[in-house]
Formats: structure tokens, C-alpha cells, sequence
């Protein structure tokens, strides 16, 4: 039997994507946009392009083989033993490379799919929320936690869940090991075809470091940036701006981007280092705001390490009680120096804190 797309009330089989009927005027146009790419790529298309994030710069379109997309499809089956047949969630931006993979898994592995709009609760479109894996972002877990809590039942019986996007905030995966089936965050970017390893980040099997996909291979370059090869990037080495520890030839612990790396005193620091000490603290003081390190200009340390918060003024009291709990975790050279404040973060098109920006409007 062929699989079957589960979409707005509609069930589709292949034949009938595949075909060149009409697409129901009752979808709504992302539904629509998900329905003709599926149509495309079993009619054999060869190549798909991508806007990636703008994490890091101005966001860029890459072009992909089908090949390679099929071998990440594949690749990502045997790491996390999807099979034929399994019924997966769609219901991350398709835009993007992240959700564009998940539907090229469920047709080159011959899933079932539901396809869902990209909304914060991923089960609100949803008739019958059983399913074998789906990828999520972490604003999709935090509001599963923080207003369906039942809905946690729907992700325990699953093979798996990726979670990519974004970091994982500590209260985030702190509530992650309640959930029962494996959750692997996941590293890649769009020239990989989406993620080339893994992390599990709940359970027995939890670890602090990444594993490589199969037939994936790992080294790092003069600056301690990780390189990538494997089919997924048509077997060529691929070097990113990702500071890493080199484990093995198939693992590695992930330290920061060098694009955001600040100089103070004549010594990088990492910001996403300190955040983990800056989330820490926030946790233990229940502060829920968005937070960033950032860096001012400053005569004698060159760069002087702030931290910014969006949002409204705390209280002097409150701020100067972050500081002294930070100064008690922090080195001499990657402590705060002083408090800013943004109404709202900049951000990139997939909702990431655009860090180059907000360090060229804090003055």
C-alpha cells in the first residue's frame, strides 16, 4: 500500500501527489507549498534549493543534488532506526533545511506524513497525535511543557525526537528527562543537508558530546573549526566556523562560533560559554527573559564583556545580585562588566538572536 500524507483533513496517497490534479483550494497556502514540493520530488526533481538561517550573516540561497539529500535521509533512518512504514510529525518550517528534510525522509523512506503549519503548540492541527518521530524546536517543546503538559503522553511513545533551531535552554532540557523516547539534538546546517550528528540529551544514554552520523567523518582545521565530509556533502570536505573538541574521527564536544568570538584583554572568550553560567543563575533566581553576552568597546580591554537582557529595567538590586552570583562562577577575563537592556532582540529569519546586529546597536 502507499503511503499515505495526512494534510488539513485530507489524506492524499503518493499517486495522487504524483499526478497533476488540481491541489484543494481549501488549503491553506503553506499546506499547499508542502503538497507541491512533495508532487516535485516523485516526479524526480533534481535539485533543491535553500535559504539558509542568517544565523550568522545575510541569509543566501544553496543549491542541493537530490543525491545528496537522500543520503542524509538515509543516513538519519539508520542513526535513529526509522523504517518504513513509520508515521512521522511534519510540523517545523519547511522553508527551511530542517523541515524540507523531513519531508524527503518521509518519501525516500516511504513514511506516513502528517504535515502541519509551523505553530508554537506542533499538535494544534493534529487529528490523531500518534506518531513515530518528529523534529521540533525548542519554543515547540517549551510550549507543550508550559501549556499542554498532556500532550508530553503523545511524545513518549515515539522512536524518537530531534530538536534543532536553537540551543536548549537549561529549564527546557531539565523537563526533557521526563519524557520517555530518546531526544537527540542535532548539529548541521544547510550545506550538510541539514544535521550530520547527533546528541541525546535525555535518559541513560544522555551525553555532553555530539556523534556523527554513519559514513560521516570528522577533523578539525588550524583554528580547532570543525570539518565534515560524507555523501551528504557530495563527499567534499565542508569547513564551518565552529569551535570544537575533537573526541574521535566520529565525536566531538561543540564550544562556540569563532564569528561571535569576543577579544577582552588579548583573550577570546566564547560567549555561548558564559551563557551557560549566565542560565544558570537566571534558573536559580527564576528570571525568565531572554539574555545574551555581548561586547562594547573599551580602551583598555579592547572589548568589555556586558550582558543584555530584553526586556523592561530590573530592580538595582536584583541586577546586582546577578553579578555577584556570576562573579563567583566566572573567570577574571569572562565575567560581566555591566547590564544593558534592549526592548527586543534583532533576529534572523528562524527567529535566532542575530548577535552581530544587536553588537553594532548597543553602544
Amino acid at each position: 500500500m502507499s503511503p499515505l500524507i495526512h494534510i488539513a483533513h485530507h489524506q492524499f496517497t503518493w499517486d495522487i501527489i504524483r499526478s497533476n490534479d488540481p491541489i484543494p483550494e481549501s488549503l491553506h497556502a503553506y499546506e499547499k507549498q508542502a503538497l507541491l514540493f512533495c508532487r516535485e520530488w516523485l516526479q524526480g526533481k533534481m535539485q533543491i534549493d535553500i535559504f539558509t538561517s542568517g544565523s550568522t550573516g545575510v541569509p543566501k540561497t544553496i543549491s542541493l543534488t537530490r543525491q545528496q539529500v537522500v543520503a542524509s535521509a538515509h543516513a538519519t533512518a539508520r542513526a535513529l532506526g526509522l523504517a518504513k512504514g513509520d508515521h512521522i510529525l511534519v510540523s517545523i518550517d519547511i522553508r527551511y533545511i530542517a523541515g524540507k528534510m523531513m519531508l524527503i525522509r518521509g518519501l525516500e523512506l516511504g513514511l506516513t506524513m502528517t504535515i502541519s503549519r509551523p505553530v508554537s503548540y506542533p499538535f494544534k492541527y493534529v487529528s490523531n497525535p500518534i506518531f513515530d518521530f518528529t523534529s521540533l524546536v525548542p519554543l515547540q517543546l517549551w510550549t507543550i511543557f508550559e501549556r499542554y503538559p498532556d500532550a508530553v503522553a503523545y511524545l513518549n511513545s515515539m522512536k524518537a525526537i530531534l530538536v534543532g533551531g536553537a540551543s536548549l535552554p537549561l529549564d527546557i532540557e531539565e523537563k526533557i528527562q521526563h519524557i520517555k523516547a530518546p531526544v537527540y539534538a542535532s548539529y548541521g546546517m544547510t550545506e550538510t543537508a541539514s544535521h550530520i550528528a547527533l546528541r541525546r540529551v535525555n535518559g541513560l544514554s544522555r551525553a555532553e558530546y555530539y556523534t556523527a552520523l554513519p559514513d560521516v567523518f570528522l577533523k578539525k582545521d588550524e583554528r580547532d573549526c570543525l570539518i565534515v565530509k560524507g555523501l551528504m556533502t557530495n563527499d567534499q570536505w565542508i569547513t564551518t566556523n565552529d569551535h570544537v573538541e575533537l573526541l574521535s574521527d566520529s565525536q566531538f564536544k561543540w564550544i562556540g562560533r569563532v564569528d561571535f568570538v569576543i577579544n577582552t584583554g588579548g583573550v577570546k572568550i566564547y560567549p555561548e560559554q558564559v551563557e551557560k553560567k549566565v542560565e544558570r543563575v537566571f534558573h536559580d533566581l527564576t528570571i525568565k527573559r531572554r539574555f545574551v553576552i555581548s561586547s562594547v568597546s573599551d580602551r583598555r580591554l579592547g572589548e568589555k564583556i556586558i550582558l543584555v537582557i530584553e526586556g523592561e529595567l530590573l530592580d538595582k538590586l536584583t541586577e546586582q545580585f546577578i553579578l555577584n552570583k556570576l562573579k563567583a562562577i566566572c573567570t577574571l577575563y569572562d565575567y560581566p562588566q555591566d547590564i544593558r537592556y534592549v526592548y527586543q532582540f534583532p533576529e534572523t529569519p528562524t527567529g535566532k538572536i542575530d548577535r552581530s546586529r544587536l553588537r553594532s546597536e548597543i553602544k
